[in-house]
């Protein structure tokens, strides 16, 4: 994945849920230890990640068939 640069993948997902306002402010990034945590928390400090790379990022998706349906995804989270 050429968009990652020098970027740890953890970071990438963080600066990407921030990135994408159809992943609203609900989304829950988990934290396996206190280090990670404090990853995620500077990940997040810093600005979503420039448009040209989440675009980038999604044609990777669409490519594999693995990029999520956010309208699907909520509608089928909010009836359970």
């Amino acid at each position: 994945m050429n968009f990652l640069n020098d970027m740890r993948r953890m970071e990438f997902m963080v600066r990407l849920a921030i990135a994408e306002p159809a992943l609203d402010t609900t989304t829950i990034i988990g934290a396996k230890d206190l280090e990670h945590l404090r990853h995620n928390i500077a990940a997040a400090r810093k600005r979503p990640l420039p448009a040209d790379v989440v675009a980038e990022a999604y044609c990777y998706l669409d490519a594999t068939g693995s990029r999520p349906e956010a309208d699907t995804f909520w509608r089928t989270a909010s009836a359970d």
